[in-house]
């Protein structure tokens, strides 16, 4: 299995819907191993992704992982038609619509 640590973001859901001027956002980039840059106004993560080096705001990179899951339930032989997404009560609206679009894109 091939891994490349550097450009895995960790716990995207802890960037969904934040500007690039939040105020933690200097410490929670420490917990993620992709660089994190100021992207049209949001925070974006300077990634390689199949073969090209491009900038993912978190709701890609959510959907990334939506469709990962999906990909996974189809290796198994498992019929998908339709998909819950529980979003935490303790999440902003603006949060709870980036989760959303997350989960569109995918």
């Amino acid at each position: 299995m091939k891994t490349n640590f550097k450009d895995t973001v960790v716990s995207p859901t802890r960037y969904l819907g934040l500007d690039a001027h939040y105020p933690l956002l200097r410490a929670e980039s420490k917990f993620t191993p992709a660089k994190t840059v100021q992207h049209n106004n949001r925070i974006g993560f300077d990634v390689h992704y199949q073969g090209e080096k491009m900038t993912l705001i978190p709701e890609q990179v959510m959907a990334a992982y939506f469709n990962k899951l999906r990909l996974i339930i189809a290796k198994n032989g498992l019929e998908n038609k339709e998909v819950i997404v529980s979003v935490p009560t303790y999440l902003t609206q603006i949060e709870r619509k980036a989760y959303f679009d997350a989960a569109k894109i995918a």
